[in-house]
């Protein structure tokens, strides 16, 4: 459902007469709290009588009113602000940069590249970029998928056998346990 538009006269040229536009709402603010100072006002209500001359102006005032609420496109410098927490898995730093290396198409395999291994944590990964360097992602995809595999080696083995038994029949609740039906008899 559409709020009810507000209406403004204004000048669109000064050969013109001065004409009436409606600017729609969304449904879901209501058009009084528009009217009224608050956290949704577009100061629409706050402007003086003929104070916008021109449609340049109307959308001059809506731009810098609304451009902080805009998305903005995240840019190469985003992934090179990413940095592995400390005590964060490769798994989950790699999960983390790809989810941002997605947002940012223009980024190339060289970029991607080079901001991954600076915000590496020193780590055993990191030592084996340092003397071997990747200058393609697909490539230290290759190798951070050996280095991942070693990090889930080593947790599995810190857990012990009896850990892992142990969460595994955590893991699986739907199997019941056995039940011995020769005591049972027919009512």
């Amino acid at each position: 459902m559409m709020a009810p538009p507000i209406h403004r006269n204004i000048n669109l040229d000064s050969r013109t007469q001065p004409c009436c536009i409606d600017i729609p709402m969304a449904s879901n603010v209501e058009s009084s709290s528009l009217l009224s100072p608050g956290p949704h006002s577009n100061g629409l209500n706050q402007l003086p009588p003929a104070a916008i001359g021109s449609f340049q102006e109307v959308r001059s005032l809506f731009l810098h009113q609304f451009a902080s609420s805009r998305k903005h496109r995240k840019t190469e410098l985003s992934l090179f602000s990413l940095q592995q927490k400390e005590g964060e898995s490769l798994k989950d730093y790699l999960q983390r940069f790809n989810t941002t290396a997605l947002e940012v198409p223009s980024a190339t395999q060289e970029v991607k590249a080079s901001a991954f291994a600076q915000g590496l944590v020193d780590g055993d990964f990191f030592k084996s970029l340092a003397k071997k360097p990747a200058t393609k992602f697909d490539v230290l995809l290759a190798q951070a998928a050996k280095y991942i595999n070693m990090e889930d080696a080593q947790a599995s083995k810190r857990e012990g056998p009896g850990e892992k038994q142990k969460e595994n029949k955590d893991e699986n609740p739907s199997k019941k346990p056995k039940m011995n039906f020769k005591d049972k008899r027919p009512a």
